[in-house]
Protein backbone atom coordinates (compact mmCIF):
# COMPACT_ATOMS: atom_id res chain seq x y z
CA UNK A 1 0.00 0.00 0.00
CA UNK A 2 1.95 3.10 -0.99
CA UNK A 3 1.30 6.56 1.37
CA UNK A 4 -0.36 8.24 -1.83
CA UNK A 5 -3.04 5.36 -1.04
CA UNK A 6 -3.16 5.41 2.43
CA UNK A 7 -3.78 9.36 2.40
CA UNK A 8 -6.57 9.36 -0.45
CA UNK A 9 -10.13 9.81 0.98
CA UNK A 10 -12.23 6.59 1.61
CA UNK A 11 -15.07 5.93 -0.35
CA UNK A 12 -18.00 3.66 -0.22
CA UNK A 13 -19.40 1.51 -2.77
CA UNK A 14 -21.83 -1.48 -3.45
CA UNK A 15 -19.86 -4.93 -4.03
CA UNK A 16 -19.31 -6.43 -6.94
CA UNK A 17 -17.05 -9.30 -8.37
CA UNK A 18 -13.71 -9.99 -6.14
CA UNK A 19 -15.25 -7.71 -3.07
CA UNK A 20 -17.81 -10.95 -2.21
CA UNK A 21 -15.43 -13.37 -2.06
CA UNK A 22 -13.37 -11.27 0.16
CA UNK A 23 -16.87 -10.54 2.49
CA UNK A 24 -17.71 -14.27 2.42
CA UNK A 25 -13.97 -15.40 3.57
CA UNK A 26 -13.93 -12.97 6.06
CA UNK A 27 -17.52 -12.92 7.56
CA UNK A 28 -17.09 -17.06 7.71
CA UNK A 29 -13.53 -16.63 9.28
CA UNK A 30 -15.01 -14.39 11.94
CA UNK A 31 -18.16 -15.78 12.89
CA UNK A 32 -16.17 -19.14 13.00
CA UNK A 33 -13.54 -17.54 15.54
CA UNK A 34 -16.47 -15.92 17.42
CA UNK A 35 -18.52 -19.47 17.53
CA UNK A 36 -15.42 -21.80 18.48
CA UNK A 37 -14.47 -19.31 21.05
CA UNK A 38 -17.25 -19.26 23.09
CA UNK A 39 -17.61 -20.58 26.64
CA UNK A 40 -18.69 -24.30 26.13
CA UNK A 41 -18.33 -24.39 22.37
CA UNK A 42 -14.50 -24.52 21.81
CA UNK A 43 -13.96 -28.40 22.79
CA UNK A 44 -16.89 -28.51 19.85
CA UNK A 45 -14.86 -27.18 16.92
CA UNK A 46 -11.22 -27.54 17.60
CA UNK A 47 -9.14 -26.30 15.27
CA UNK A 48 -8.27 -28.14 11.61
CA UNK A 49 -11.35 -30.38 13.00
CA UNK A 50 -13.84 -31.86 10.23
CA UNK A 51 -16.48 -29.99 12.96
CA UNK A 52 -14.86 -26.68 12.09
CA UNK A 53 -14.83 -27.12 8.62
CA UNK A 54 -18.42 -27.84 8.39
CA UNK A 55 -19.25 -25.13 10.69
CA UNK A 56 -16.96 -22.40 8.34
CA UNK A 57 -18.76 -23.70 5.11
CA UNK A 58 -22.06 -23.90 6.25
CA UNK A 59 -21.45 -20.25 7.28
CA UNK A 60 -19.79 -19.01 3.93
CA UNK A 61 -22.98 -20.99 2.22
CA UNK A 62 -25.62 -18.69 4.38
CA UNK A 63 -23.38 -15.43 3.87
CA UNK A 64 -23.16 -15.85 -0.17
CA UNK A 65 -27.18 -16.29 0.37
CA UNK A 66 -27.86 -13.14 2.69
CA UNK A 67 -25.78 -11.12 0.43
CA UNK A 68 -27.35 -12.13 -2.94
CA UNK A 69 -30.83 -11.16 -1.16
CA UNK A 70 -29.34 -8.19 0.47
CA UNK A 71 -27.03 -5.20 0.28
CA UNK A 72 -23.41 -5.32 0.10
CA UNK A 73 -21.17 -1.79 0.80
CA UNK A 74 -17.67 -1.92 0.67
CA UNK A 75 -15.13 0.55 1.43
CA UNK A 76 -11.88 1.68 -0.24
CA UNK A 77 -9.51 4.01 -0.57
CA UNK A 78 -9.93 6.02 -3.27
CA UNK A 79 -6.66 5.62 -4.88
CA UNK A 80 -6.63 1.98 -3.94
CA UNK A 81 -10.12 0.64 -4.65
CA UNK A 82 -9.36 -2.31 -4.79
CA UNK A 83 -8.05 -2.90 -1.08
CA UNK A 84 -11.05 -2.81 1.04
CA UNK A 85 -10.91 -1.20 4.24
CA UNK A 86 -14.47 -3.29 5.83
CA UNK A 87 -17.87 -3.83 4.36
CA UNK A 88 -21.22 -4.39 5.72
CA UNK A 89 -24.16 -6.27 4.82
CA UNK A 90 -27.83 -5.70 5.47
CA UNK A 91 -31.04 -6.88 4.27
CA UNK A 92 -34.56 -8.74 5.90
CA UNK A 93 -34.81 -5.33 7.83
CA UNK A 94 -31.48 -6.01 9.78
CA UNK A 95 -27.25 -5.57 9.80
CA UNK A 96 -26.32 -8.89 9.40
CA UNK A 97 -22.83 -8.44 9.68
CA UNK A 98 -20.24 -5.41 9.49
CA UNK A 99 -16.09 -6.39 9.22
CA UNK A 100 -13.05 -3.77 9.17
CA UNK A 101 -10.15 -5.00 8.90
CA UNK A 102 -8.18 -4.76 12.16
CA UNK A 103 -5.02 -2.42 11.22
CA UNK A 104 -8.20 0.02 10.09
CA UNK A 105 -10.20 -0.21 13.66
CA UNK A 106 -11.07 2.70 15.54
CA UNK A 107 -10.33 4.99 12.44
CA UNK A 108 -14.46 5.64 11.81
CA UNK A 109 -14.63 3.04 8.97
CA UNK A 110 -16.93 1.17 10.77
CA UNK A 111 -19.27 4.17 11.35
CA UNK A 112 -18.76 5.22 8.00
CA UNK A 113 -20.38 1.69 6.79
CA UNK A 114 -23.38 1.67 9.13
CA UNK A 115 -24.42 5.30 8.12
CA UNK A 116 -24.53 4.41 4.64
CA UNK A 117 -26.56 1.47 5.10
CA UNK A 118 -29.15 3.89 7.63
CA UNK A 119 -28.41 1.98 10.77
CA UNK A 120 -28.16 3.41 14.50
CA UNK A 121 -30.09 0.58 16.21
CA UNK A 122 -32.16 -2.32 15.60
CA UNK A 123 -31.92 -6.22 14.36
CA UNK A 124 -28.98 -7.60 14.33
CA UNK A 125 -28.66 -11.27 12.94
CA UNK A 126 -24.88 -11.60 14.26
CA UNK A 127 -24.11 -10.65 17.39
CA UNK A 128 -21.50 -8.55 18.78
CA UNK A 129 -21.06 -6.61 21.96
CA UNK A 130 -19.38 -3.88 19.55
CA UNK A 131 -22.49 -2.49 18.59
CA UNK A 132 -24.22 -0.81 21.66
CA UNK A 133 -27.93 -0.70 20.31
CA UNK A 134 -28.43 -3.78 18.58
CA UNK A 135 -30.69 -5.92 19.15
CA UNK A 136 -30.41 -9.70 18.55
CA UNK A 137 -32.91 -11.05 16.34
CA UNK A 138 -31.42 -14.36 14.38
CA UNK A 139 -34.74 -15.49 13.05
CA UNK A 140 -34.05 -12.67 10.50
CA UNK A 141 -31.35 -14.99 8.80
CA UNK A 142 -34.53 -17.10 7.32
CA UNK A 143 -35.85 -14.62 4.78
CA UNK A 144 -38.42 -11.75 4.73
CA UNK A 145 -41.15 -11.54 7.03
Amino acid sequence: MTAAALASPIVLRAASGDDIGFAVSTWAQEAVRDVAGAPGLADLFPAGSQERITLKRAIEARARRLIAHGELIVAAFDEAPAYLLGWVCVGNGALHFVYVRSEHRGGGVCRMLLDSVGWQDGPVTHWSGHLPGGRYEPERLRGPR
